[in-house]
């Protein structure tokens, strides 16, 4: 009886594994957001010879539409200088939509493209300058993610640049469904004098309306 007990716990547990390996196999669709869905970022950035300066991003939703999102960015620095405010324009994706492009003329950032997939390939195109720079990328796996804002369940997204005659430049994403955001992002660029600046986003807080 206890071999028996014990083989259908194995199975039971064997079940449960598979279940929850399956469940983070599985595509993440695309989250609505709604006017005043708020999150805090910790924005560190590492800037070689220029050293390591840290400063605290807000980023509200003020306007949905069926075109995308209107976001205020509020940036502290922790100096007691004045904020820094801006207007961020999202598309419904959730990608930065900004004027780099050729002439000035919009362009999508396509970090996210839905559905969110373990081991799917993802590709966009950017200008700058007049210069087509392709950015390759993969979802490579489901990672436990800890940032000041907690422990979350998160799908890791690498991008690499190519087709450029700038120096290579990578970017690294950790999408949470849980906080409908990426949770931590990792930018690696090309610095002055070959050192490399490396900006760091985790998430501190957040709330949905």
């Amino acid at each position: 009886m206890f071999r028996t007990a014990f083989t259908q716990c194995a199975a039971l547990g064997a079940i449960f594994s598979f279940a929850a390996i399956a469940a983070h196999a599985q595509s993440v669709p695309r989250t609505d957001w709604k006017v005043g869905d708020t999150w805090t970022l910790g924005v560190t950035v590492n800037g070689g010879i220029a050293g390591t300066t840290r400063s605290e991003d807000v980023r509200v939703v003020k306007e949905v539409s069926d075109s995308g999102y209107q976001v205020e960015s509020t940036k502290r620095d922790g100096s007691g200088a004045a904020p820094v405010v801006e207007v961020l324009n999202l598309s419904r994706d959730h990608n930065l939509i900004s004027l780099t492009g050729s002439g000035g003329a919009p362009q999508e950032f396509k970090w996210l493209q839905w559905p969110l997939e373990m081991g799917r390939s993802y590709q966009f195109e950017t200008s700058f300058q007049d210069q087509v720079q392709t950015w390759k990328g993969k979802a490579t796996g489901w990672e436990d993610v800890e940032v000041p804002a907690g422990k979350f369940k998160a799908l890791h997204l690498e991008f690499e640049r190519s087709g450029s005659n700038r120096s290579a430049a990578t970017e690294s994403f950790w999408y949470a469904p849980e906080a409908k955001l990426v949770v931590k992002r990792i930018q690696s660029r090309p610095g002055a004098q070959r050192s490399r600046d490396i900006t760091t986003f985790e998430l501190v807080k957040y709330k949905f309306n």
